[in-house]
């Protein structure tokens, strides 16, 4: 964009509109790029989606490269701009980039805005790229800016879609158990006990986040702190979509206990099917958060992006889910919980691992049995039953997989490992 063909910031927002006008989706970001390769005149325009949790790589989705559409490309933000854009930064350089990032040598000018999910979180980015210098970067920030907010609305659309045909799914699994349910309901109800416990066990976390959740909603409506109007609606909403989450989560752990009474209470259930394995840990991690910041506690998740796992989804959440919060539960204040997944010799493991108080040598050999506590305490006002890694090794066991606990000792922290096979297509 230079000074011998640059246009007013009015007439490019003008011509950049008319390009993307009537199109949404896919249809409008691969337009946007296009025309704002176009418009703006330079060598290279992307819309990118990043890699892990926080993202360490990008992968163009959308790609113009000297005046014609180019290839998709993955690459790392190590040492690129684009590292302070996932930050949460609009950047704009408008020359020596080359200089500044070696890793770009050969173009002059960058303006990059990060794209957010609905849950504010940084997910992807918008950028052009000139090799020639910018003349005027409050022109390129504007219309970057601007254009950018239309983007991030068509992924958080698209997001939106993805999730609601996740919901219908589990609606229809939910009335498949219903029906199993109803089918058994004669069935003998023994180890009645353990069934109280088990529910009162899991139920605890999503209840615990819909009171407080519940009490957000009201501080927001009440105009009790020191936001703005649409702000607090806004937050308002949003907690109104946690609490649905953790209702609905709920109602899975109740139908799938009822599922275990008719089979006496041995074994979970397991209703296998295909799912992305990066979005089912990124639920992990949104349910874990609100208890993760009351103790100032880092949660961090590495995933291949892309895995596709058979397995029980509902109750693999509910098994790492119970990893999580026994992390945050057994580590001190500030700490890091660290959730990660490895591939190797056709079996999936993933990995919680925590900074807390480790495991006695004793532990190690009977933490999975029922009602069978760890010699650590929790760290907080947490309670403990001695039940979630029982519940963990059954799902375990279920999967033909199996869960191991390892630690260095005492106050060095504890790693849980629960390994499934993979099923191939």
């Amino acid at each position: 964009m230079t000074s011998d063909n640059r246009l007013p910031t009015t007439h490019m927002v003008t011509q950049i509109a008319a390009g993307t006008a009537s199109k949404l989706g896919d249809e409008f970001n691969r337009a946007l790029v296009e025309t704002l390769h176009r418009v703006m005149n330079v060598s290279l325009a992307i819309l990118t989606q990043g890699e892990g949790y926080p993202a360490h790589a990008a992968q163009t989705l959308y790609c113009w490269r000297d005046g014609k559409p180019a290839e998709n490309f993955r690459y790392d933000l190590d040492g690129t701009p684009c590292t302070l854009v996932y930050a949460g930064e609009r950047i704009t350089i408008p020359c020596d980039l080359g200089k500044k990032f070696p890793k770009e040598r050969g173009f002059e000018g960058y303006c990059g805005v990060p794209l957010r999910n609905r849950h504010k979180t940084v997910v992807g980015h918008l950028a052009v790229l000139s090799r020639e210098p910018f003349d005027d970067t409050d022109n390129c920030e504007t219309i970057l800016r601007i254009f950018g907010s239309r983007a991030e609305a068509e992924l958080q659309r698209a997001d939106a879609d993805v999730e609601r045909e996740a919901l219908i799914q589990s609606l229809q699994r939910t009335r498949d158990r219903l029906q199993l349910q109803r089918e058994a309901a004669r069935a003998a109800n023994s180890f009645k006990s353990d069934l109280v416990a088990i529910t009162v066990h899991d139920l605890r976390n999503p209840l615990t986040a819909i009171i407080s959740r519940a009490d957000l909603v009201t501080t927001y409506l009440t105009g009790t702190v020191p936001l703005s109007q649409e702000d607090r609606l806004k937050k308002a909403v949003q907690c109104a979509d946690d609490i649905v989450t953790n209702s609905e989560r709920m109602e899975k752990m109740i139908s799938g206990i009822l599922e275990s009474s008719r089979a006496n209470a041995t074994q979970v259930s397991h209703t296998p099917s295909w799912f992305d394995l990066s979005h089912t840990l990124a639920t992990v991690v949104s349910l874990n958060q609100d208890a993760a910041a009351a103790k100032s506690i880092h949660i961090d998740l590495s995933v291949p992006v892309g895995l596709k796992l058979f397995a029980d989804e509902d109750r693999l959440i509910e098994a790492i889910d119970n990893l999580m919060a026994n992390a945050i539960k057994f580590s001190p204040e500030g700490s890091g919980v660290f959730l990660s997944v490895d591939v190797a010799e056709g079996d999936v493991s993933i990995t919680v691992r925590d900074q807390g108080q480790g495991l006695a040598a004793g532990d190690v050999n009977n933490i999975f049995e029922r009602f069978q506590g760890a010699s650590a305490k929790p760290t907080g006002s947490e309670a403990s039953f001695g039940l979630g890694l029982w519940i963990v090794k059954e799902i375990a066991d279920n999967h033909g997989g199996h869960v191991t606990a390892t630690s260095d000792g005492p106050d060095l922290g504890a790693a849980f490992t629960l390994t499934l096979p993979i099923i191939g297509d």
